[in-house]
C-alpha cells in the first residue's frame, strides 16, 4: 500500500522542497566558506563601507549562523516526516524562523 506521499506527491510539498534544499544549502555554505567571494553585506545594514577586517569577520559569522538556522529548519520538518530523532521536538516558531530566513535572503544566493 502506499503512503499518501507517495500516492500524492503535492500532499506534502514541503518535504520535498525541504529534501531538494538541504544538500545544497549544505554545499553552499561550505563553497562560501571556501570561497569567501563575497562580503554579505545583506545580514547587516549597521555596518557601512570601508568595512574592516573584524566587520567582515562579523558579517560573515552572522550570514554562517543564519545559513545553519535555515539548514536546521528544513532538517525539523524532514525529521517529523521520517521520525529520526524523537527527542528533537517538532517546534513550528524554530522552523518558521530558518523559513523566515530563507525567504528574506533568498535574492542572496546568487545566480
Amino acid at each position: 500500500m502506499m503512503d499518501k506521499f507517495e500516492e500524492h506527491p503535492w500532499y506534502n510539498l514541503k518535504y520535498s522542497i525541504a529534501e531538494f534544499l538541504i544538500p545544497r544549502l549544505e554545499e553552499y555554505k561550505l563553497k562560501f566558506i571556501e570561497s569567501g567571494v563575497s562580503i554579505p553585506t545583506w545580514v547587516s545594514s549597521d555596518m557601512k563601507e570601508p568595512f574592516s577586517d573584524e566587520d567582515i569577520e562579523k558579517l560573515n559569522s552572522i550570514w554562517i549562523s543564519d545559513l545553519d538556522l535555515m539548514i536546521q529548519s528544513f532538517k525539523l520538518v524532514l525529521n517529523y516526516k521520517y521520525n529520526q530523532d524523537e527527542i528533537i521536538p517538532y517546534d513550528r516558531r524554530d522552523i518558521q524562523k530558518g523559513i523566515d530566513l530563507f525567504a528574506r535572503h533568498y535574492q542572496h544566493f546568487w545566480d
